[in-house]
């Protein structure tokens, strides 16, 4: 089974992603800002926040360096869009990964929950308990096997009237759907 990267390592784990790009910046004046830049830029896209909230931060450029200067150079803007590209491949394949992983983990699961359900038709005293381990069981087993209509379960004289003063007589066989 493939492990999901822990919580620490999802957040930002996308920085490691688009480290290459990155270097592409490597000996230009001020290569740190505009290697932070970048990476604010990426995060704002990532997280659905706007723009805006990157101008102003020390580790950033201002807003008019940026748009005066800074995104009009053809190696910055292609850096930044590649970077993006990455990041977001990073987190699709994160989300495919974690999708797959739970499906697995349901599957691995889904072996104890039927032996339980079992043991409980199996063993309970209870008539419903035992139906409806048994429809459990049968509900999730295949397609084929699945329930297709309506379960009709009996119930004591006494909770069929308390059933009956909440919603009424209701007769069999009619449908009102």
């Amino acid at each position: 089974m493939q492990s999901v990267p822990d919580s620490s390592l999802r957040q930002d784990g996308w920085k490691s992603a688009i480290f290459a790009e990155l270097q592409r910046l490597n000996g230009q004046q001020h290569e740190r800002k505009k290697k932070d830049t970048i990476i604010a830029l990426v995060d704002v896209t990532l997280a659905g926040v706007s723009e805006e909230t990157v101008w102003g931060r020390g580790e950033t450029c201002a807003r008019s360096t940026w748009h005066e200067k800074w995104k009009k150079d053809p190696l910055i803007a292609d850096v930044l869009e590649r970077s993006r590209r990455a990041a977001n491949d990073w987190r699709d394949n994160l989300a495919a990964n974690t999708l797959a992983e739970a499906a697995e983990l349901l599957a691995i699961e889904s072996l104890d929950s039927v032996r339980t359900a079992a043991q409980l038709r199996d063993k309970s005293e209870d008539d419903r308990v035992r139906l409806q381990a048994a429809f459990g069981i049968l509900d999730r087993a295949d397609k084929m096997t699945a329930s297709k209509a309506s379960t009709e379960l009996s119930v004591s004289g006494d909770l069929a009237e308390k059933i009956s003063r909440v919603y009424g007589d209701i007769e069999e066989g009619t449908d009102d759907e």
